[in-house]
C-alpha cells in the first residue's frame, strides 16, 4: 500500500468534500536516500525521478484505488535501479501533485537501458488509500484511447524545433493532454508531410489529433 503525502491527504479531504480528483501518471526513480516518514509525507514530487509512465488502468475497490502502469525500456538511455514509486493526482484543473509515495532504496527492480541487449516489459500494480465518499477519476491511456498521446524525446525535438534555450524537455516519454495537443497542432499539416522515424501514434491518435 502506498503512503499517502501530506498534499495527497489534502486532495482526498477535496475530493471527499465534492472535488474531483483525478489519477494523472506515475513516475519512477531511483533515490536511495533514507528519509523520515516526516520528510517522506513532505514531498511533492520524487527525489531523483527517472521515468514518467501513463496510467493504463484504476479502479476503485472498498476505499482503495488499484492503479496499473504498463513499463518498457524502449527509450530508456541509461538502466537504473527503481528506488521510489510515486503517483500523481490533481484537483478539478489545478497542477498535478505527489499523492502517493514508496521508498525501496537499493531493493528496488532494476530496470535495464535498451543498450544492456534486455527488452523489459511489465506491468505495475499500486494501491492507494481513497474514500467511498470520494470522486475519483483518471487518465488513462490504452492502444486505442485518445485521452493522451505518448512523445518520444526525438519527436519533442521535431514538434518544438525553434524552443528557446532556457527550454529543457524530460528525457524518454511526455504525456500530452488534448488541451496540449490543441495548442501543438492548432493548424494541422496535410497527412505525410511528418518526417520518417516519426512513428510512435496509432491510427486512433492519428485520427485525434486530425479530427
Amino acid at each position: 500500500m502506498m503512503k499517502l503525502t501530506a498534499a495527497g491527504q489534502n486532495v482526498l479531504a477535496r475530493s471527499m468534500a465534492g472535488a474531483t480528483m483525478t489519477f494523472t501518471y506515475v513516475r519512477f526513480g531511483d533515490s536511495t536516500a533514507e528519509q523520515s516518514d516526516e520528510q517522506q509525507a513532505a514531498l511533492t514530487n520524487l527525489v531523483s525521478p527517472k521515468m514518467t509512465l501513463p496510467i493504463s488502468s484504476c479502479t476503485a475497490q472498498g476505499g482503495q484505488a488499484v492503479i496499473e502502469c504498463h513499463v518498457n525500456n524502449s527509450e530508456l538511455v541509461t538502466g537504473f535501479r527503481v528506488g521510489e514509486i510515486g503517483l500523481f493526482a490533481k484537483i478539478n484543473d489545478e497542477a498535478e501533485t505527489l499523492y502517493a509515495y514508496n521508498f525501496f532504496g537499493d531493493k528496488g527492480d532494476w530496470i535495464p537501458a535498451p543498450t544492456d541487449g534486455i527488452a523489459y516489459e511489465y506491468v505495475y500494480e499500486l494501491k492507494c488509500i481513497i474514500s467511498n465518499e470520494a470522486q475519483v477519476t483518471a487518465i488513462i491511456n490504452t492502444v486505442t484511447g485518445t485521452d493522451i498521446s505518448l512523445f518520444t524525446q526525438a519527436e519533442m525535438n521535431y514538434i518544438f524545433p525553434n524552443q528557446s534555450s532556457g527550454d529543457t524537455f524530460p528525457a524518454g516519454i511526455s504525456v500530452f493532454g488534448s488541451a496540449d495537443m490543441n495548442y501543438i497542432f492548432p493548424n494541422p499539416p496535410p497527412a505525410g508531410e511528418f518526417p520518417q522515424g516519426i512513428s510512435v501514434f496509432t491510427n486512433p491518435e492519428l485520427n485525434y489529433i486530425f479530427s
